[in-house]
């Protein structure tokens, strides 16, 4: 009986082991052209594809893009990093809006029930999503705000939530040096304009063939 108990236990703890690290699940999924924000704005966002945003500026041809942070179906409370190597489900975000215009919502296409959001608590919180029905408009309502050509690329933005409780400026999804616990990608942030290089703020938007 008591063997039998311990060989539950040290199973139970593998499966913990092997669902706390991120291994994203592999794809087919291939990079198409670069979208125009313009584009991403019109009523109702893209009715056919999903998204997904890849770091520029500091080093363009990273493939460095971001990600939610999980080996499984995103949730509420899931992180935003970036993540490297083939593109994977878990980069694949999808943009819509009520109407024509500003601003936006973006959500992870494994679980568009999320919405990209900013913990309010202090400047420079780690992005994460979080259930839209239970989150603060003001928490989830991203601007996009264009940064015209940047080292050649085409249509880079920075993307920005105004400033609520102690985030007391504007704040943008920044990227980090800071590597994620599972080594090939970078932890995101909710950063003001003065405590991060333009660089590190700045993304586009490449479709790509999600069905």
């Amino acid at each position: 009986m008591k063997r039998n108990f311990i060989r539950q236990v040290a199973m139970v703890i593998c499966l913990l082991f092997v669902f706390s690290v991120p291994v994203f699940a592999s794809s087919s999924l291939t990079e198409d052209t670069r979208v125009a924000p313009s584009q991403l704005l019109q009523s109702g966002g893209d009715t056919d594809h999903g998204w997904y945003f890849s770091r520029v500026a500091n080093n363009p041809s990273s493939s460095e893009r971001l990600n939610v942070y999980t080996s499984g179906m995103p949730v509420s409370g899931t992180k935003v990093t970036t993540w490297s190597g083939p593109v994977e489900n878990t980069h694949v975000w999808r943009v819509s809006v009520a109407i024509s215009g500003q601003p936006i919502e973006i959500s992870p296409a494994l679980n568009r029930m999320l919405v990209l959001d900013a913990n309010r608590t202090a400047m420079g919180t780690q992005c994460q999503v979080y259930t839209k029905a239970n989150d603060l408009y003001a928490d989830y309502a991203i601007t996009l705000n264009s940064q015209g050509s940047v080292i050649g690329m085409s249509e880079p933005v920075t993307m920005s939530l105004p400033p609520r409780y102690n985030q007391t400026s504007t704040v943008y999804v920044t990227y980090t040096n800071v590597q994620t616990s599972v080594s090939g990608g970078h932890i995101c942030t909710w950063n003001s304009s003065t405590a991060s290089a333009l660089n590190n703020r700045i993304w586009y938007f490449t479709d790509v063939n999600w069905d």
